[in-house]
C-alpha cells in the first residue's frame, strides 16, 4: 500500500501536508439503520485537520449539556493493499470489493477514529474475518479486554448488513482495517465503511501560524480530545483494553483542552462531578482533580462550583498531607523511568519529592483563588496548615530530576541554573516517556522563561509523532523511535501494556499553544479579565480564537503588531493597557527576532558500540551472567568485580518470567522474558550497580532461539538519573543471537519492551573493560537483520553526539 504523503516521515520545519480522509456522503440505501443518527461531514478530502467534523456545526445546547446522545459519520478507505494482488478487485472508490481468491486486503481510512467496520453482503462465506488497528498490523491488546485479539468474524445485524463487533460499545480505535478471505468461490461485498461515533461538539477555538507543524500539533491535540467525548463523560482511550472510564488525572489535560477549544463548560462540569470522589487509587490524581476544578472555574466563571466543592478540596489537601507525613503509598507516578517506571517503583524518593512539590503547587493555587468567592476561612486555615507542614518537611537540596524540578518551579520554589541547563537544554533529557508529563514540563519551561526549549520540546515530542504518521497523540513516546520505526507502524509496549495511539492525556500542547503562543489566558473567572501576552520566541504570524462563556475571543499577531476582538463582558490586558469590549488594532507585542525553535542535538552520556556475537564475548575475557530458569540465586555467572545485578522478579510489578531452553546446552540455556498479555508485565528492567567512577563496556545478549519472530526494544538508562544513555535499539530477526555493546560509567538500568503477541527476551549480560575496536562506528537505533555480519553494521538514522 502506498500511504498518503501526509503519513510518511516529514522533515521538521518544512510545510506539513494535509491529512487525507474520505467521508461517506450519505448512508447506504440498502444498509441497516445507523446505530446513531447519521451526519455528513462538510470538509473536503484533504484538510489541515485530522477531524472530519472540524467544520460541522451542532446545536450549542447539545454540545454544552452534561449528557447528549451520540451521532455518527462514516469514512471510506483512502488506500488499499491486496495480498496477493489478484485476489481482490476494488470498485467504486472502495465501496464495492470483489473477492476472487484467498488472501488479505488491508484498508487505510486515513485518520484514527472511534468506530467499527460495516458492510453489506447477501451471503458471507464461512471463514471470513475482519481486523482493525490504529497501526499497520492487526491489533493485539492486554488481557482483560472483551476481545484482546482485534480480529473476528463479523456479525449479521439486520438484512444484509454485517458488523465487526468486538465489545458491547461497538467502537474501537481504528485507522486500518483488514479483510481476511479463505479459499472459496468468488463473492462480493459492498458499502465497506468505517462508521464513527461522535458527541456533538463545536470547534469555537482555533490556532494558526506560519509554522505548519505547530498548527498540526494544535489540531491533532484538539481532535484527540474530541474523539474521546462520550455520551456523558470524557473518556481516556479509544482501543478497548479494559480501562475505559474517565481517569481523573488524564481528565485534567482533556478538560484543559476542551474548554478553550469547544466551550462545552457544562459537559466539563459534569465530568468533574463524576470524578470528584474517584482518584483511581492514585494519590497524585486527587491533586490533579483540584487543579482541574480551579481551571474549570477560571475558564467557565462558575464560582458556585468552587463554593460547592471547597469541603472536597480541603479533604483532598488534608489527605495529601497524610501522604507526605506518613509516607502513604503513591501507587503510580507518570509512566516514566525518571519517576519510577509507572507502577514498578512508585514510592522511590524522587516520586516522593515530586508529590511534595505537586501538593505545594496545589495548595498555593487554592489559596490564590479564594478571593474569587470573597474568601473562605476554613479553606484559608487548611492552606496555612498544609504550607506549614510542606515547608518544615521541604525535600533535601539534591540534583533534581526533570519532573520533580519542574514541579518545584510550578510550586514557586527556586531551582538552580544547573537544573535548567541539565534538564531543559538537552533534548535527550527533556522529553518524558509520557506526553502527559510533557505538558507540565512545557509549563515549567514557560515559568522558567525557557520558551525556546518549550518550542523545541513541542517539535521533538509531538512533532516527531506527526512525522511517524500520527493523526492522534499517543499514550507514550520516545523520539528515538524515529530512528528505526517507519510511519504508521506498531510501537513498543510499556508498563501500561498495549500502547494506545489515541490518548487525550497527551493533548496538552493544544492548550499550551493557545495560552502562550497565541497568548490568550484568563486571569479572572470566565475570562472576565484575560491577558493577551504571547511569548516573544514565537512564529512571526499567529492568529486564533478562544471559547469563553461570553463569546469567542479572536486575536492575531503579525510580527510585532497585534489586534484583538474582546466580547462583551470581558476585558483584555495587553502591555499594561486595559481594552474593553470591541476590536482593538495596532497593539504592540515585541517578538524576538532571533527566535529559533529547532531542537538542539541531544547529548547522550553513553555510546552504542559495534554489535558482537556470543562467541566473541565469551572468548574476550569479559565477566558475564546468564539468566537461569531456576531461582534468582541459580543464575550462572562469572562476575569477579564489584558488580551487582538485580533481576526483575524481585519487584512487585514489571517482573519477567524465567524461560528454560531444553534444547540448549551450556550456561546460556535460560532467559528473562516479558509476560504478554499481562498489563504491567509487557516490559521489565534489570539493574546493574557498579562504582560510579569505573568506565566499562556493557554487553546485552539477546537471542530469538525458537525463531518466534520476536520484536523488542532495548534501552539503557542511568540508574540514578533514569535518562537514556544512548538511543533506543530495536531488535528483530536475531535468531542467531546478538550482543549489544554500550560504553557506560556507573550503574545502569536495562529496559526490555515487547510488541504484542511474542514475549521479549534477555539472555545474559557481559562486562568488559576492553575498549571499542578502533575505526568501528557506533550503532544507533538500527534494526538488526538476520545473520548479518558484525562488520557490515553501519550507522543509520540521525547522527548522535556522545
Amino acid at each position: 500500500m502506498n500511504l498518503p504523503a501526509s503519513h510518511s516521515p516529514a522533515t521538521m520545519g518544512k510545510p506539513a501536508p494535509a491529512f487525507v480522509f474520505d467521508p461517506l456522503p450519505e448512508w447506504p440505501k440498502d444498509a441497516a439503520p445507523s446505530v446513531y443518527p447519521f451526519v455528513r461531514p462538510n470538509l473536503p478530502g484533504e484538510a489541515p485537520t485530522p477531524d472530519p467534523l472540524r467544520n460541522t456545526s451542532f446545536d450549542a445546547d447539545l454540545a454544552h449539556r452534561a449528557c447528549t446522545e451520540l451521532v455518527s459519520y462514516a469514512l471510506r478507505p483512502v488506500a488499499h493493499h491486496a495480498s496477493p494482488a489478484g485476489s481482490f478487485v476494488v470498485h467504486d472508490a472502495g465501496l464495492e470489493i470483489e473477492v476472487r481468491g484467498p488472501g488479505e486486503l488491508r484498508l487505510d481510512f486515513g485518520v484514527v477514529s472511534a468506530g467499527w467496520l460495516e458492510f453489506e453482503c447477501d451471503s458471507l462465506p464461512e471463514g471470513v474475518t475482519l481486523s482493525i488497528s490504529e497501526y499497520l498490523r492487526p491489533a493485539l491488546v492486554n488481557a482483560g479486554a472483551v476481545n484482546p485479539v482485534k480480529t473476528a468474524r463479523p456479525m449479521r445485524v439486520a438484512g444484509s448488513t454485517w458488523r465487526l463487533t468486538l465489545n458491547p460499545e461497538f467502537y474501537e480505535g481504528v485507522r486500518f482495517g483488514w479483510l481476511h478471505a479463505p479459499e472459496v468461490a468468488p463473492w462480493r461485498l459492498r458499502n465497506l465503511r468505517l462508521v464513527c461515533q461522535a458527541r456533538p461538539a463545536n470547534y469555537l477555538g482555533s490556532f494558526s501560524c506560519d509554522d505548519p507543524i505547530l498548527e498540526q500539533i494544535w489540531e491533532v491535540g484538539a481532535t484527540t480530545v474530541r474523539l474521546n467525548f462520550l455520551k456523558d463523560y470524557i473518556g481516556a482511550i479509544l482501543m478497548e483494553r479494559s480501562d475505559r472510564h474517565s481517569w481523573t488525572g488524564d481528565a485534567h489535560v482533556s478538560q484543559a483542552v476542551a474548554m478553550p477549544v469547544f466551550g462545552n463548560f457544562g459537559f466539563v462540569r459534569a465530568n468533574l462531578d463524576r470524578t470528584a470522589g474517584d482518584t483511581n487509587g492514585i494519590e497524585g490524581f486527587s491533586l490533579y482533580w483540584i487543579l482541574s476544578l480551579l481551571d474549570y472555574v477560571l475558564c467557565s466563571g462558575d464560582r458556585e462550583a468552587l463554593r460547592h466543592y471547597l469541603p472536597t478540596v480541603r479533604a483532598k489537601l488534608d489527605h495529601a498531607m497524610s501522604v507526605v507525613s506518613k509516607r502513604l503509598p503513591l501507587v503510580f507516578c507518570g509512566h516514566d523511568d525518571r519517576t519510577g517506571g509507572a507502577f514498578e517503583e512508585p514510592d522511590i524518593e524522587e516520586n516522593r519529592r515530586f508529590f511534595h512539590y505537586l501538593a505545594w503547587r496545589t495548595v498555593r493555587a487554592v489559596r490564590d483563588v479564594l478571593d474569587w468567592i470573597d474568601g473562605d476561612a476554613k479553606t484559608a486555615e487548611c492552606c496555612d496548615r498544609c504550607e506549614s507542614l510542606l515547608s518544615v518537611n521541604r525535600p533535601p537540596a539534591i540534583e533534581a530530576g526533570l519532573h520533580e524540578g519542574t514541579e518545584a518551579i510550578l510550586a514557586g520554589q527556586p531551582v538552580d541554573a544547573a537544573f535548567l541547563e541539565r534538564e531543559y537544554q538537552n533534548p535527550a533529557r527533556f522529553v518524558s516517556y509520557s506526553p502527559f508529563n510533557n505538558f507540565f514540563v512545557l509549563q515549567g519551561m514557560t515559568a522558567a522563561g525557557c520558551h525556546t526549549s518549550a518550542l523545541a520540546l513541542l517539535k521533538r515530542c509531538w512533532g516527531e509523532m506527526l512525522a511517524l504518521g500520527a493523526t492522534t497523540f499517543w499514550e507514550s513516546f520516545r523520539p528515538e523511535w524515529r530512528d528505526f520505526l517507519p510511519a504508521c507502524e506498531q510501537i513498543p509496549n510499556g508498563m501500561h501494556g498495549f500502547t494506545s495511539l489515541c490518548h487525550p492525556w497527551s493533548a496538552g500542547p493544544t492548550r499550551w499553544l493557545t495560552d502562550h503562543v497565541l497568548g490568550i489566558r484568563p486571569i479572572s473567572p470566565g475570562y472576565a479579565d484575560f491577558v493577551f501576552d504571547p511569548i516573544s520566541d514565537r512564529p512571526r504570524i499567529v492568529s486564533g480564537s478562544v471559547a469563553t462563556p461570553h463569546g469567542v475571543i479572536r486575536a492575531g499577531i503579525d510580527d510585532d503588531v497585534a489586534w484583538v476582538e474582546v466580547p462583551a463582558g470581558c476585558r483584555c490586558h495587553v502591555n499594561g493597557r486595559a481594552c474593553p469590549a470591541g476590536r482593538h488594532e495596532g497593539l504592540s507585542l515585541p517578538r524576538s527576532k532571533s527566535s529559533n525553535t529547532a531542537a538542539p542535538e541531544p547529548r547522550y552520556a553513553g555510546r552504542w558500540e559495534p554489535d558482537g556475537t556470543l562467541a566473541d564475548a565469551m572468548s574476550g575475557g569479559a565477566e558475564w551472567i546468564a539468566f537461569s530458569a531456576q531461582a534468582p540465586d541459580a543464575d550462572l555467572s562469572k562476575i569477579r568485580s564489584a558488580t551487582e545485578v538485580i533481576v526483575p522478579d524481585q519487584r512487585p510489578h514489571g517482573r519477567a518470567w524465567r524461560h528454560h531452553y531444553a534444547d540448549v546446552q551450556g550456561p546460556f540455556s535460560g532467559a528473562l522474558r516479558t509476560c504478554y498479555p499481562s498489563v504491567v508485565q509487557q516490559t521489565f528492567t534489570v539493574d546493574v550497580r557498579r562504582p560510579k567512577s569505573v568506565a566499562y563496556r556493557l554487553g546485552i545478549y539477546c537471542r530469538d532461539l525458537h525463531r518466534e519472530g520476536i520484536r523488542q526494544t532495548v534501552e539503557v538508562l542511568g540508574l540514578d538519573s533514569k535518562t537514556l544513555l544512548a538511543p533506543t535499539r530495536l531488535l528483530e530477526n536475531f535468531q542467531d543471537g546478538l550482543v549489544l555493546w554500550i560504553g557506560c560509567t556507573g550503574g545502569v538500568r536495562i529496559r526490555i519492551c515487547d510488541f504484542p503477541g511474542i514475549n521479549a527476551s534477555l539472555n545474559g549480560l557481559f562486562f568488559s573493560t576492553q575498549t571499542m575496536p578502533h575505526g568501528h562506528p557506533p550503532n544507533t537505533g538500527r534494526v538488526c537483520q538476520a545473520n548479518e555480519p558484525v562488520s557490515s553494521l553501519a550507522v543509520s538514522g540521525p547522527q548522535r553526539r556522545a
